[in-house]
């Protein structure tokens, strides 16, 4: 029995994977992991697909994270944030941009204030 649980994309779905060199040929190809990437403000959004439970609930396998990085490209902790589904992992995705976007503006108002 693994410790961890993991999983390969099929498609853009997650289905579990027992084998571990098929897991680790999969994950290996981290363009093929890539699940969306932007740039706002001077901050880089990144959403990739794991390959590794995060989760506690076995139902619901965290396997996608998208993560907001400064312009050092050092990743602001704050913003993680866990899916499981890719449709889930893209609705972050673009919830983040609008986050890095809105505090931009925010801080592009009191700049001026």
């Amino acid at each position: 029995m693994s410790l961890a649980r993991l999983f390969i994309l099929r498609g853009r779905e997650p289905q579990p994977c027992d084998d571990l060199p098929v897991w680790g040929r999969f994950m290996d190809n981290i363009a093929g992991r890539q699940v969306a990437q932007g740039h706002v403000a001077g901050y880089a959004v990144s959403t990739v697909f794991l390959g590794i439970d995060h989760g506690t609930d076995p139902a619901r396998p965290l396997v996608f994270e998208t993560v907001v990085f400064d312009d050092r490209g050092e990743r602001i902790e704050t913003s993680a944030r866990l899916a499981s589904t890719n449709a889930e992992a893209l609705q972050h995705h673009r919830q983040a941009e609008a986050d890095v976007r809105y505090a931009a503006e925010v801080a592009q108002q009191m700049a001026r204030a």
